[in-house]
């Protein structure tokens, strides 16, 4: 697949389109039906703020953009308390919210 013909997969249920940087991955936009789960917490702290990608998403309301916004806040301080706590439990449920 060429560069060109790379678009956002809107019948994807869990994707994100990234571009690639000198620094590592970058958001581009959200898939309108993404959501978040308790598995996106590593990826989240990698991928940081997610808000200009989220004002680039289509097809997406602001209060969508807020909340996955606000979700994916929760799940990077999740992660970090996670690696904080080292021996600590961490307690996760399975499935997407």
């Amino acid at each position: 697949m060429t560069f060109d013909a790379l678009r956002p997969r809107y019948d994807h249920r869990i994707s994100m389109t990234l571009t690639m940087t000198a620094y590592g991955p970058n958001v581009y936009a959200f898939s309108p039906v993404y959501g978040t789960s308790t598995f996106i917490g590593k990826g989240a702290l990698l991928l940081g703020n997610p808000r200009v990608a989220l004002s680039r998403s289509v097809m997406m309301t602001d209060e969508r953009r807020a909340y996955l916004a606000k979700r994916w806040a929760y799940w990077q301080e999740d992660e970090r308390r996670k690696n904080v706590d080292a021996n600590g439990m961490v307690f996760r449920e399975t499935g997407s919210e």
